[in-house]
């Protein structure tokens, strides 16, 4: 379960998400990267009562599939679970912000481009596997299909991912992740790296602004645990950390709108900026918008304003067709 001091450094600087070194270098590195997620989270396992209690959003696609795969004892089967489990919520999360548009706009196009965009960035060995292959053919049938009416969801296509993502979407209301457990492991991870600081002779601080102290960055930690410690639902973090989270995960999502109106003024499109609040909402867990203060008004908000400005739209697309402006004022 360990690697040696030669071994890390000689690895230290290779990728794992690069197609360019070979497998059996993924596999060793992945060992490598596993064992400091839980030794920074305190773990001994990256799973509790079944659910996904690690942080494992930093390992790449390649690190993921060498863990859940590899069955010769270099990883325990609850590391192999928590590696299948992993996998399977980062497609969830690649189509959670499609799918909201798709429901709001009727077009389905929208979630299944983005399955086949997911499916086409895995690597070499995930697409070997038989499990790839029939489910990158069934997307493509059902893109296919939906050329004639997007408006209606595909039925009866064998292996169908997005299917089967949209009947979970019906019958859960969580995701196999333990939030509970990722904030006591961002609760480890802050005490570890507070007595780090402390015996280099530093004060912890928060603010990198001030140029002193150890400074303290919560931007490398997954949303997830960082709304986990805004909310404080399990009392472990101080007032002042519970400031700085909250800071933090409002800052993201402040910085996400930016993007969000960015990227719509760009497109050209009207609708487009409430299209992409509608996904970003989707993509969020419910803790995670509490802690960003997302209310489902602003996801409202955005539905409403999609439809007005589809509507107008239209309106003014049927009056260009009659050849008059005159059209865009009869009733």
């Amino acid at each position: 379960m360990t690697v040696s001091d030669a071994a890390r450094a000689a690895l230290a600087a290779t990728e794992t998400t690069s197609e360019t070194i070979t497998f059996a270098e993924v596999v060793t590195q992945s060992r490598v990267r596993l064992n400091e997620l839980l030794d920074e989270a305190g773990r001994s396992s990256p799973m509790k009562d079944g659910r996904l209690a690690l942080d494992m959003s930093s390992l790449g696609q390649r690190d993921l599939y060498a863990i859940s795969t590899t069955d010769d004892g270099l990883f325990t089967s609850d590391e192999r679970t928590a590696a299948g489990l992993e996998l399977s919520r980062r497609f969830a999360l690649a189509l959670s912000g499609p799918s909201g548009v798709s429901e709001v706009t009727g077009d389905y196009r929208v979630v299944y481009n983005a399955a086949a965009d997911y499916l086409d960035s895995q690597s070499a060995e995930q697409k070997a596997e038989a499990d790839w292959i029939a489910a990158r053919e069934a997307v493509a049938k059902a893109i296919k299909s939906l050329a004639a009416d997007p408006s209606t969801p595909p039925a009866g296509i064998m292996d169908d991912p997005v299917a089967d993502y949209l009947a979970f979407l019906d019958q859960a209301d969580d995701d196999a992740t333990d939030t509970g457990s990722l904030a006591e492991n961002l609760r480890q991870a802050l005490d570890k790296r507070y007595r780090e600081v402390e015996q280099a002779g530093l004060n912890p601080t928060f603010q990198k602004s001030t140029g002193s102290g150890g400074y303290i960055d919560l931007s490398g930690y997954d949303a997830r645990a960082v709304s986990a410690m805004a909310l404080n639902q399990e009392s472990l973090f101080s007032a002042s950390e519970v400031r700085v989270a909250s800071a933090e995960i409002k800052a993201r999502g402040r910085a996400a709108l930016s993007a969000a109106y960015k990227d719509a003024g760009e497109s050209g499109d009207p609708t487009a900026f409430s299209r992409n609040i509608v996904s970003l909402f989707s993509s969020m867990s419910a803790a995670e918008r509490q802690a960003a203060g997302w209310s489902n008004s602003l996801y409202d908000a955005a539905i409403a304003n999609y439809e007005t400005s589809a509507k107008l739209l239209s309106m003014l697309s049927n009056a260009g067709s009659a050849g008059s402006q005159t059209g865009w004022f009869s009733s």
